[in-house]
């Protein structure tokens, strides 16, 4: 039986979309700086960001390895960055509700 092979441009892991994202500009984390909007240091409107794409893991043996990650950005802040959330138990329902807020872009097919 042959195994399926991942073709080699294809990100595997958590760690390398992050990279990638990196690479292509993604590289603010805004799970540390968009939290509330209730913040008093908070400046912007998820309004005005955007959910460029979003690259879904789903653990193999273990649900901790469930994971979403999603690559966001502001032309009016000029910013791109990505919130990095899990599934079930382990996701943060401050990332979910933000992402919610966000405008979603409908990627290429």
């Amino acid at each position: 039986m042959k195994q399926k092979m991942n073709p080699p441009d294809l990100p595997i892991s958590v760690t390398q979309v992050l990279k990638d994202l990196e690479a292509k500009g993604y590289s603010a984390d805004l799970n540390k700086c968009l939290i509330t909007e209730k913040d008093p240091n908070f400046i912007c409107e998820m309004s005005e960001f955007q959910i460029d794409k979003s690259y879904r893991f789903e653990g193999v043996s273990d649900p901790a390895d469930e994971a979403i990650i999603y690559a966001v950005s502001s032309d009016k802040h000029r910013l791109k960055g990505y919130l990095l959330d899990g599934y079930g138990i382990y996701s943060d329902p401050k990332v979910e509700a933000l992402a919610k807020k966000m405008k979603k872009v409908k990627s290429p097919k």
